[in-house]
């Protein structure tokens, strides 16, 4: 829930198989930090997000691990601009 800041931390527990989006805001830049607990690896579908590509990119695997996404807002979506994986 994008509501709650436009800077988000997310740690993964387990395998996300979806992810969905709240209360995108009509402009702005959004960051989405997802810190890996595990071995985890997958976003399967993102609602409300449209990744550079055809989808979101796999988590990397590994305990400690991070990758940082960030978007553009248009007031629907969450267009992604840029990805720093597993530092």
């Amino acid at each position: 829930d994008i509501s709650h800041g436009m800077h988000q931390r997310l740690t993964v527990t387990g395998n996300v198989t979806s992810l969905t989006i709240a209360n995108v805001p009509q402009q702005g830049q959004v960051i989405l930090e997802f810190i890996n607990s595990g071995a985890f690896t997958r976003v399967n579908t993102a609602t409300g997000m449209r990744p550079a590509g055809t989808a979101m990119a796999a988590l990397t695997s590994g305990a400690g691990l991070t990758d940082v996404y960030t978007f553009t807002c248009d007031g629907t979506n969450l267009i992604e601009r840029s990805r720093s994986l597993g530092f």
